[in-house]
């Protein structure tokens, strides 16, 4: 699970639903901490697997089909070392997840396959437990890498969404409002009011209230790692673009290292090999992960040879000959970063001018962000207008004041009485205990941040 998730993977009020958290809980807060009925999994990023390379880890687990595609065929970076021929792989770490064991002689054969494959868009009816109680769920695409998915969780408790880790940038949004699955839960514009089903007032006037959607979420669990970012970002296919632009400057003998360290780089990879019409040259590990993956394309753009191409995404540690560290020389290292909109719009400009001068970089940067920044996080919690937020992400040395922000910042978001409910399930969870309430609101009782961004950052980085 993410630095400092809330109940230990857990979804009150679904409290025997645990997702992205597969080890031993540390301590138990507010929640009653039996054995959970359902396990999901959001994704394969590292620090959402914990407790699933135990030999001892025995229960059914839920995920996308890529997702589980990507677990069976994981290997650390010193098993991908030691095999580089197509058809050989290292020991895989999640492999014990579905596999034969046989027991004696070798004719007692027990097949042991803990992984449920959960379609996109596809409500599916799982029953929690041993308890009379069924839940709907639907995975719906969190734009984050591949088999990446956001869960609606609908049940006799109300609907919760939980979005994993996710990119919600404007294109995703609008993925989001067409989506027949979350359509009845989105909100109306704020804005709008209408005439209240109560009695008028004493002078005549009509009372008027908050529109209400269809359906309310009871809750979102929201990716909050980025939450702390103003800056608006660029969107994936403009950092793409911009990247790819920048790269066809170069003269046709240069090589290019693209460092896509972890899963989610994975649009620069495409745009490139569409772009140039060229193949990437991948490492075997690479190969054998993104081929097995639902999406065709990969087949037709990667290659194992790295003479057969210009631009490579090789294991980083362990580079083909053609990029490696020795062979610096026409060699241009493409690395993704973090960057605002401004920023990345400044850099191409700094780039070019240096390019018109005839000075290529034997570097270059791009603004391919995997999480969302404060503007696109407040889109996504504004689209539907939960009744409670829960933060994936708490930072312990910020001791709760990211939590606690977060009525201030979703104001405009939350609908009425939803920054009190957030403040009392915070402490109720034993974060930020010591914060003082009377800190948390203005002197007209709105909340307001507790500490600004500048000091909330500074927190962050200690």
């Amino acid at each position: 699970m993410p630095t400092g998730t809330p109940y230990n993977g857990h979804i009150p009020p679904y409290n025997n639903i645990r997702i992205d958290s597969f080890s031993s809980p540390r301590n138990a807060g507010s929640v009653d901490y039996k054995s959970p009925d359902l396990l999901l999994l959001t994704h394969t990023h590292s620090d959402h697997v914990h407790g699933l390379a135990s030999k001892s880890f025995g229960l059914p687990l839920h995920c996308s089909a890529d997702a589980r595609a990507m677990l069976l065929r994981h290997e650390s970076l010193q098993e991908r070392k030691k095999y580089h021929e197509p058809g050989t792989h290292g020991q895989r770490a999640y492999a014990h997840l579905e596999s034969n064991i046989v027991i004696g002689n070798g004719k007692t054969r027990f097949t042991r396959k803990l992984l449920s494959v959960l379609p996109l868009n596809k409500p599916t009816v799982l029953q929690i437990g041993l308890a009379d109680e069924r839940v709907v769920i639907t995975a719906i695409d969190a734009n984050h890498c591949p088999g990446a998915v956001m869960y609606l969780i609908e049940g006799q408790h109300g609907a919760v969404l939980h979005t994993g880790d996710v990119r919600c940038e404007p294109a995703f949004i609008d993925t989001l409002k067409r989506n027949p699955f979350l359509r009845p839960y989105i909100a109306p514009p704020a804005h709008l009011r209408f005439p209240s089903n109560t009695s008028s007032s004493r002078k005549g006037k009509e009372k008027v209230q908050e529109p209400a959607p269809p359906k309310r979420l009871e809750a979102i669990y929201l990716d909050t790692a980025c939450m702390m970012f103003r800056s608006e970002l660029p969107s994936k296919e403009s950092a793409v673009e911009g990247l790819v632009n920048l790269m066809s400057r170069y003269p046709s003998h240069y090589k290019f290292f693209i460092n896509s360290w972890t899963w989610g780089y994975e649009e620069a990879l495409i745009g490139v090999a569409t772009c140039f019409g060229a193949k990437i040259h991948v490492d075997r590990y690479k190969y054998d992960v993104y081929t097995s993956l639902s999406e065709p394309i990969w087949k037709e753009i990667l290659t194992m040879d790295p003479t057969a191409t210009r631009f490579h995404a090789c294991e980083r540690f362990d580079r083909c000959s053609e990029v490696h560290e020795d062979e610096a020389e026409d060699v241009v290292y493409v690395n993704p970063n973090d960057m605002g909109l401004a920023g990345w719009q400044a850099y191409q400009q700094r780039v070019l001018e240096e390019m018109s001068r005839g000075n290529f970089p034997s570097a270059l940067r791009f603004g391919l962000c995997r999480h969302s920044s404060l503007p696109e996080i407040k889109a996504l919690v504004g689209l539907f207008r939960p009744n409670r937020v829960v933060p994936n992400t708490v930072y312990p040395n910020m001791r709760g004041a990211d939590w606690a922000n977060i009525p201030h910042l979703f104001q405009d978001e939350l609908p009425p009485g939803a920054g009190d409910r957030i403040w009392e399930e915070m402490q109720a969870s034993g974060v930020g205990r010591h914060l003082c309430k009377e800190d948390y609101l203005s002197p007209d009782g709105q909340p307001r941040a507790l500490l600004d961004y500048e000091e909330l950052e500074v927190l962050r980085s200690m």
